[in-house]
């Protein structure tokens, strides 16, 4: 494509006869031209291009951009297109390029792609690799991009992709956008929060790792809608995942406005529906996320993976609380006002999944050793007046939960069924 190649023939000569070629050519002829753009000018910069088309390089864009747009129009392939565009959009000192590519169109039809679920994997990289390009030209360019819907478009490539690194680019991108553009943060917070109720747990644990840094750097609350679907995530039995999603459950419990709403659904999960077709819902059809592959998946009825997760994040909210810290006493009365020793007895009766059992005895003895009467007369009543002594003193917590029998259980559970006679139950 270069001059020289072209035995010597004047740049302006060839990039018309190229231009013409382009014009005249069928679909497989332009591919060629666009295979030869590729392979001749990735990584030069924008006086170099200009330089090789006779300061008609923008007309070259003007035709790709306009390609992309009928190829999105029909459905047709676009990888092609996209990555052609980027060796302009990405070319050093090529301000012109992206301000070009902006005023033909060019923004909206990349966005278009990365969100459609028509798009291949490929494409959905390739157009993020475009949109990159053009953020890291200027911040008036990340504004323009926001202003065009890309934080929408984002949210939804991530919720709807399902290669890992498609998933990942976008989430970069997204969580990049308010980096300078503080305007646009709640937007962004926004796209992860609807994020956590995307099909694919990936994208819901990327989610959980960015949503804790920017609701840091919010003045506002968090989002009460949020709660269920964190909590829903706990159905993945992979600990790292249940790591992230405790942290940012730590950092929820630090919000008065969430703190009621999420020891509600932690207690409300702790009770998964009577009836579990377990069959059809074994854990090991669970997505899960790329990166840890390396942590044991746990086989198991997804309810009661969360049953024993929220149990065992009791456990650990209980164990690290602060009597000193006003917050964390808050959350403590939450769980008591709200039964939390009914519905972790109900757990530990739950003679169908040990952890759950192992769980709820742990979270029942962490609060019995912080000192909660309550909980003490909760179980006394419920199970024996000795049973929180033995739970309490327990050295080996694993094998009294694991020996649970037939009949402690019925005992256990029915501790529920009485709260839910006096309309106490959540």
């Amino acid at each position: 494509m270069a001059a020289a190649r072209i035995g010597g023939v004047p740049p302006r000569l060839a990039t018309e006869r190229l231009l013409h070629s382009w014009d005249k050519g069928t679909k497989n002829a332009r591919h060629r031209i666009l295979r030869d753009f590729i392979e001749t000018q990735s990584g030069k910069t924008m006086v170099e291009l200009n330089g090789e088309f006779a300061m008609m390089s923008c007309l070259l864009l003007a035709r790709m951009v306009a390609w992309l747009q009928l190829k999105l129009a029909g459905s047709e392939p676009t990888f092609l297109l996209l990555q052609s565009l980027d060796v302009f959009l990405s070319a050093p000192g090529g301000t012109d390029f992206v301000t070009e590519f902006s005023k033909m169109g060019g923004f909206g039809a990349v966005l278009e792609i990365i969100k459609s679920p028509k798009s291949s994997e490929k494409e959905k990289r390739t157009g993020l690799a475009c949109i990159k390009s053009i953020a890291s030209t200027g911040v008036n360019f990340q504004v323009m991009l926001c202003k065009n819907r890309a934080v929408e478009a984002l949210g939804e490539c991530l919720g709807i992709s399902r290669d890992p690194n498609t998933q990942e680019a976008a989430r970069d991108l997204l969580e990049s956008l308010p980096d300078r553009n503080v305007e646009y943060l709640d937007q962004v917070y926004s796209a992860f929060v609807k994020t956590l109720s995307a099909p694919s747990f990936q994208a819901r644990y990327l989610s959980v790792i960015s949503l804790p840094g920017l609701q840091r750097q919010r003045s506002k609350p968090p989002t009460v809608s949020m709660v269920d679907p964190l909590v829903d995530l706990l159905e993945c039995g992979d600990l790292q995942v249940q790591h992230e999603v405790y942290q940012l459950m730590k950092l929820l419990m630090e919000y008065d406005e969430i703190q009621l709403p999420l020891v509600q659904a932690l207690l409300r999960a702790l009770r998964p529906p009577e009836s579990v077709d377990v069959a059809a819902t074994l854990a090991p059809s669970v997505e899960v996320p790329d990166g840890t592959e390396d942590v044991t998946f746990e086989p198991g009825v997804p309810v009661y993976i969360r049953q024993a997760a929220c149990a065992g994040f009791i456990r650990v909210f209980v164990d690290g609380h602060n009597p000193a810290n006003a917050k964390d006493v808050a959350v403590l009365t939450a769980l008591g006002k709200g039964h939390a020793a009914e519905y972790l007895l109900h757990a530990m009766g739950n003679l169908s999944y040990a952890d759950s059992r192992k769980h709820a005895a742990q979270a029942l003895q962490s609060l019995l050793k912080h000192g909660s009467e309550p909980v003490r007369d909760t179980l006394a009543e419920a199970v024996g007046e000795d049973f929180p002594y033995t739970l309490q003193d327990a050295v080996d917590i694993d094998d009294l939960s694991l020996n649970v029998t037939p009949l402690q259980s019925e005992t256990m559970r029915s501790a529920l069924i009485r709260l839910d006679y006096a309309g106490n139950a959540l």
